[in-house]
């Protein structure tokens, strides 16, 4: 453990603390089994990422409605990768039925999840809507069309095909 910067809290950082932190400064703060990786392999997001995970999203919305044609009562799931014709670099799924729309669309900085754009509409991109990435949130509710289902709050959904998930 590093005892150079002890009692550190947020109230007492100051320009000459938050200079100097580097790896090296963040990585003896803890245990020394745990091996520090570096900070080059954390994903930085700028304004262009954000405006091109937005286009990108609306443009799978785009597609999405243009070859989603049932008109039954049932619940589909799209998986927007394999289900539609997305040149995008999103991944993720749309669920649809006569009611909802609800939107599961990342990247690996950018993600959206559990929005119902039937019912709220259109989303700007300096909404909350769009969120950073977070690997737990997104196992939690989009792992697969299964989670998808059962955390949009349906029993029943099926895939493109008709088929049962």
């Amino acid at each position: 453990k590093n005892n150079s910067y002890p009692n550190i809290n947020v109230e007492n950082v100051d320009n000459n603390y938050t200079n100097t932190v580097d790896e090296n400064v963040v990585c003896h703060q803890y245990d020394t089994r745990i091996k520090c990786m570096s900070f080059n392999i954390i994903p930085k997001s700028t304004v262009d990422d954000k405006k091109e995970f937005f286009n990108n999203s609306k443009e799978v919305i785009n597609i999405f409605n243009k070859e989603f044609d049932k008109d039954d009562n049932k619940t589909y799931i799209y998986d927007i990768s394999k289900d539609i014709n997305n040149t995008t670099n999103l991944v993720g799924y749309i669920l649809k039925n006569k009611n909802n729309m609800f939107l599961y669309i990342r990247n690996n900085i950018f993600m959206i999840s559990g929005y119902d754009y039937k019912k709220l509409g259109d989303y700007d991109i300096k909404s909350k809507t769009i969120r950073s990435y977070n690997e737990s949130a997104w196992n939690l509710s989009a792992v697969n069309k299964n989670k998808v289902c059962s955390f949009s709050g349906f029993k029943e959904c099926y895939d493109k095909d008709g088929n049962i998930i």
